[in-house]
């Protein structure tokens, strides 16, 4: 995704005057763009790498809303969808009301007064 926008933006931002060898290599990846660099003049190199520099900026800006984006949606899931799931190794926990209470909390028979 980000390799996109950057060749992208390269395609768009690249100065004129770039011989089109020169272009095709720099929008592989920046790299390139940077050997490319030596073998301009200097003033279209540097117009060349800024470009190329912004233009990878961009591409990991993307990516990296895209990629917040995913895990905003996943988060949301897991909370809505397993939040009931107890972590692995840990019992389950019985709700308050559905506790047995044992012989020893057994309610007194009827009729019988229950000591305090």
């Amino acid at each position: 995704m980000s390799a996109a926008v950057y060749a992208g933006r390269l395609a768009t931002g690249a100065p004129p005057g770039l011989p089109g060898e020169a272009v095709s290599a720099a929008q592989e990846n920046i790299a390139n763009a940077v050997a490319v660099v030596g073998d301009l003049p200097p003033r279209l190199g540097g117009s060349l790498l800024a470009a190329a520099r912004d233009s990878f900026a961009d591409g990991m800006n993307v990516f990296a809303t895209a990629s917040a984006g995913v895990l905003i949606v996943a988060a949301v899931f897991i909370i809505t969808r397993l939040g009931h799931v107890p972590p692995t190794g840990q019992e389950q926990s019985v709700p308050a009301g559905e506790i047995d209470a044992g012989p020893e909390r057994a309610s007194p028979p009827a009729g019988v007064a229950e000591e305090r």
